[in-house]
């Protein structure tokens, strides 16, 4: 792999590694939220908190109330003086500043969690003046804001509102919604928290206002456990009825996970005996919905009569808990092959050096010529051979082995408990799997090394280093063999696409080798002609079948497909240290003289001139040979057209020396 090649994994790899962070940042925040009691939300520090993951310049927390159908900012994080500047220049003060809904704003924002909005004057709507509004934008240099709400099921609790800088868009929208949601978990708790202190109120407001179920339960002194009062909200979080658990408390607790029940059980009991709050995160099976993850809150008292009596709040959290595990599983895994990612492996590393996992194997492994693949067929076919490779990686390691994706065609695998030659043998079958994978068109090759640390006073690097010393020695001597191959994979997908492709450059390549002669090219020169004539069209691998051997004229959007095989061509031959020299005369083969030509619109001695006498070389053999579209030239009409194109699509000097070859040549 060039070096270029392993910067831009690497920088790939640092932008994953960004959104991990980002990721694991927001399950921080959540940790620290769930862990209010009755305090007033940080609303400051969780604004900014939602700046910091949106990259936005300014960014306010607004709560909606419902029944005054208004909204009320509560922190605005940002540079503070240029926020002050701003609320002064629309004429608001600093604070806890109000405004009436909007239904215009409502409309377009209606079922949607982040809304877009092309400038603040399109946010303000009709709330203020469009040319103070304007004024400000341009003073503050904002650009686009966005409305991300935070909501409670279908209900609206409030939105964070971002600005942008002007030029920029919002980041990270998806973590910016797992956020909100996790804030929207907090303000409903808060306000549960709330309502269940006023006991009077209890039965009457929570029940209509809070998702899940509210319920009043008591224990008596003789230990008898039963529901004063349960909503309606039981069927959803339990799957029974009100009256089937009045009845009966038993039907709730039947459906706790066998695993968590003696958890619960015993939470209820400290809580009874300690007068402790009741908070508890366990599973339930259900009969319809399987098993879901639900939450307990309540506060014991103690009454008059020796009971303990608990006013409480059970929701269902299971769509949480499951974008927790998904942030979880994407701060270890691999998106693309499913596999651990590095960050995982290097935690692995430390966890696993230890004595008695000695000799402890380590292999590194490096997917040949992934980046020609790419090029060549698409990254979706590289994608698939990266999937493949994986599969192949765990169907030949044991369980307790660890393998992980750790760059862009890079694998390792730390094996424990691995000496030398189980090493070795799991390298044979490793190798023999791989080799028994096919991916048409695609050549499935992989460059292998390993080593054995036997002792605790070994450096694991030092393994590592050895292991990846070993793939790249090996590599080299897979290498010109591999790349060889993989060309003639790359020019027989050409032929089975377009069946007149390996004659047209056959020929494309006898010609040019006979304008090279003529100009006194020999040796290696002469070769790099030819070889580059009859590689000219090989980025045509690219192009559909159909549109090669399509019966008609091109549209100009098929003509731009066409057009872009030099560049895919030089891409594919610059990938390779052996065709490096022939990627220029590939890419500029279809320059004109006159600089009216394509990709870069080159002229005169500016174009090489390898890409000069093929650009003569093939005109010639594709007005003389069989095309569908249109009619075949004789030898002199073809070469009329040459003379008639000398100096402005042609070389005149090449046109004229060519001439003079072909005279000869028969029709």
């Amino acid at each position: 792999m060039s070096r270029m090649d392993q910067e831009r994994n690497r920088f790939g790899s640092n932008l994953a590694e960004v959104e991990k962070e980002s990721l694991k940042k927001v399950l921080a925040y959540s940790e620290d939220f769930m862990q209010l009691q009755r305090e007033e939300p940080d609303y400051q520090g969780i604004t900014e908190n939602l700046l910091e993951i949106c990259g936005g310049k300014f960014a306010a927390f607004n709560l909606y109330d419902e029944e005054r159908k208004s909204f009320t900012t509560m922190a605005i994080a940002g540079n503070q003086k240029m926020i002050q500047l701003g609320l002064k220049l629309v004429g608001l003060c600093n604070g806890k500043m109000k405004w009436d809904h909007d239904d215009m704003r409502e409309q377009k924002m209606k079922g949607q969690t982040t809304t877009r909005f092309s400038s603040v004057a399109e946010l303000s709507g009709g709330v203020l003046p469009k040319s103070l509004v304007e004024k400000a934008t341009e003073r503050l240099d904002i650009g686009e804001a966005a409305v991300i709400k935070i909501l409670s099921g279908e209900k609206i609790l409030g939105d964070f509102t971002v600005f942008m800088s002007e030029g920029k868009t919002l980041e990270q929208q998806e973590i910016a919604e797992i956020f909100s949601n996790q804030v929207g978990l907090v303000i409903e708790r808060q306000r549960m928290e709330k309502q269940l202190s006023d006991q009077n109120n209890l039965l009457t407001k929570l029940s209509q206002q809070v998702p899940g179920t509210l319920f009043q339960a008591r224990l008596s002194p003789e230990g008898v456990f039963e529901f004063i009062y349960i909503s309606d909200g039981v069927q959803d979080v339990c799957e029974v009825s009100p009256k089937e658990v009045m009845e009966n408390p038993d039907v709730v607790f039947s459906h706790i996970h066998p695993d968590d029940y003696r958890r619960v059980m015993q939470s209820i009991e400290t809580s009874a005996t300690e007068l402790s709050i009741w908070e508890v995160e366990y599973r339930v099976v259900l009969p319809t919905k399987g098993e879901r993850w639900v939450r307990g809150f309540a506060r014991p008292e103690r009454l008059s009569d020796g009971s303990i009596s608990w006013n409480a709040y059970l929701n269902d959290f299971t769509d949480q808990v499951r974008r927790q595990q998904k942030i979880e599983y994407l701060s270890m895994h691999d998106d693309l092959t499913g596999l651990f990612n590095r960050r995982f492996m290097e935690q692995e590393e430390g966890r696993l050096d230890r004595e008695e996992n000695l000799p402890l194997a380590y292999f590194y492994i490096d997917v040949n010529a992934l980046k020609l693949n790419n090029d060549a067929f698409g990254h979706e076919k590289g994608d698939q051979l990266l999937k493949l490779v994986a599969k192949s990686l765990q169907k030949t390691c044991r369980a307790r082995d660890v393998i992980a994706r750790v760059g862009g065609d890079e694998f390792s695998i730390l094996l424990p408990r691995t000496t030398k030659d189980q090493a070795a043998l799991i390298a044979d079958r490793i190798n023999k799997e791989i080799a028994r994978v096919k991916l048409d068109p695609l050549m499935v090759s992989i460059a292998m090394g390993y080593g054995v640390k036997n002792s605790i006073q070994e450096q694991l690097e030092n393994i590592k280093s050895i292991a990846e010393k070993r793939m790249y020695k090996n590599k080299r001597k897979q290498g010109s063999a591999m790349r060889s191959e993989t060309i003639g994979m790359i020019l027989q997908s050409i032929e089975e696409k377009h069946q007149k492709e390996e004659i047209h450059s056959l020929r494309v390549g006898e010609y040019s080798g006979r304008i090279a002669e003529a100009l006194g090219l020999e040796g290696r020169e002469l070769e790099k002609i030819k070889q580059g004539a009859y590689l000219h069209d090989i980025g045509k691998v690219m192009v559909a079948p159909e549109i090669l051997n399509k019966p008609a004229e091109l549209t100009e959007e098929e003509r731009e497909m066409v057009q872009q095989h030099g560049e895919i061509g030089y891409q594919i031959l610059k990938s390779l240290e052996e065709y490096q020299e022939l990627a220029e005369m590939v890419l500029y083969h279809h320059e004109r003289w006159d600089g009216e030509g394509y990709p870069q619109g080159l002229k005169h001695q500016e174009i090489p001139l390898g890409a000069r006498i093929i650009c003569v070389a093939d005109a010639y053999e594709a007005m003389t040979a069989h095309r569908p579209y249109r009619e075949t030239r004789s030898k002199e009409a073809a070469i009329e057209e040459l003379r008639r194109c000398a100096g402005s699509q042609f070389d005149p000097e090449l046109v004229q020396i060519f001439i003079r070859e072909i005279t000869d040549l028969p029709e």
